[in-house]
């Protein structure tokens, strides 16, 4: 059995939620953890 791959939704705080479904697809992960609240309120300054 092969290992399947998920894409954590904290990895990409920018992207929402639809956005970062497309990227995982794009890239082969077999599953997407979302979240259903926002992690913070605004996007750190970097």
């Amino acid at each position: 059995m092969m290992p399947s791959f998920s894409l954590a939704a904290l990895t990409a705080l920018e992207l929402a939620p639809p956005e970062l479904i497309d990227v995982a697809a794009a890239c082969g992960y077999d599953h997407v953890g979302l979240r259903l609240l926002p992690a913070m309120l605004a996007l750190p300054i970097r």
